[in-house]
């Protein structure tokens, strides 16, 4: 499985920062807080800013025009994942996310930045699950909507900013194959066990994971299965990697979220809008650090103005610590004949002599 030492998830990647666009990206997700927070609708801000989370992963090469386009897809999956969500959150049972996810992670194998939008609605999904029912269900997916289109201009501002007024070259969009070749190898790549085998990973960690949640009486168990959602890589070569920081990640990033919540809401409303202005930069330069800064933007989203009660601290440690074992145990460990032979070949036929 290759070596994976504490030492490599601390290692620093060079990364670019762009601080016109990184600055635009954290006065994207604190602004709508603070407006939130100043006229008593916290609750709205609240899912205004996570819209304006979703789309801070996106736009970061290609012209304009590229870049609209490609905030507009973000927008359009992150409030898929979050509609459905919010919608489990609201009576529809929730063991549907697990259905939800294999067929975006099945649907995501058909073309590279499929495959990141998929990732990015699984993600979301379940941290919607977690958001306390505080507007009717329509209302919640419409602010969330209203937070990524304000967050998504933000940030193409900040961006012609750069381009038109300071110069800076125009990074090259990455170049994709026409759909219809994707496609035509998609479906040959679903004749083949490979071409299923990440859906099945994920699929059996989340299922592993909501049984442990209900068999251990997890009062949280979407945070069991929002941490399988982001350590259970498509690559499999990354997942012992993303295991260990995610690990570290989050059991730093839960304490220091902690911490924001006990101070004034102004104070949270000011990290909300560094972390999130730095978070671009950490998702290239370390995977750890990024980890670090997401935690706490989840926990505070999701307790924005009351303080986390020791007991649910040590229980989202405890789940995040869950999450990790069955992410190594069913979605790598077990399936690794599988993964490090030859499972290219269509389901049936024999091995090739040598």
């Amino acid at each position: 499985m290759g070596r994976t030492t504490v030492r490599d998830s601390v290692r620093w990647k060079d990364a670019e920062a762009d601080a016109v666009v990184l600055i635009g990206t954290g006065l994207s997700m604190a602004l709508p807080l603070a407006v939130g927070v100043l006229t008593g609708y916290v609750a709205e801000g609240m899912l205004a800013c996570l819209g304006a989370l979703v789309v801070s992963s996106s736009a970061h090469e290609g012209s304009l025009g590229y870049r609209i386009v490609d905030i507009a897809r973000t927008t359009a999956a992150g409030s898929c994942g979050v509609a459905f969500g919010i919608a489990c959150s609201h009576g529809i049972p929730p063991v549907l996310t697990i259905v939800a996810a294999a067929l975006a992670a099945t649907l995501g194998g058909a073309r590279r930045d499929w495959a990141k939008l998929t990732a990015l609605a699984i993600a979301f999904m379940f941290v919607a699950v977690s958001l306390p029912p505080a507007l009717p269900g329509v209302a919640e997916v419409w602010w969330f909507a209203v937070g990524a289109a304000t967050g998504g201009l933000i940030t193409l501002i900040a961006v012609g900013f750069e381009i038109h007024v300071r110069g800076r070259p125009v990074t090259p969009a990455p170049h994709a194959r026409a759909l219809g070749a994707d496609l035509a190898a998609w479906r040959g790549r679903l004749r083949t066990l490979r071409g299923w085998v990440y859906p099945l990973r994920l699929t059996s960690c989340l299922t592993v994971g909501f049984l442990a949640a209900q068999a251990l009486h997890r009062p949280h168990s979407y945070w069991v299965m929002l941490t399988v959602a982001l350590v259970v890589q498509r690559d499999h070569r990354a997942a012992l990697s993303r295991t260990i920081e995610r690990g570290l990640g989050t059991a730093i990033g839960v304490l220091v979220g902690s911490a924001v919540l006990a101070v004034p809401v102004t104070f949270a409303v000011v990290a909300v809008g560094v972390i999130g202005a730095v978070r671009p930069y950490l998702k290239q330069a370390n995977y750890t650090a990024y980890t670090i800064a997401m935690t706490p933007l989840v926990v505070i989203l999701q307790g924005m103005g009351r303080p986390m009660p020791d007991v649910l601290l040590i229980d989202r440690l405890v789940d995040t610590a869950i999450g990790c074992g069955i992410s190594l145990v069913f979605g790598l460990v077990i399936w690794w004949p599988l993964l490090s032979g030859d499972a290219g070949r269509p389901v049936g036929m024999n091995r090739p002599s040598r």
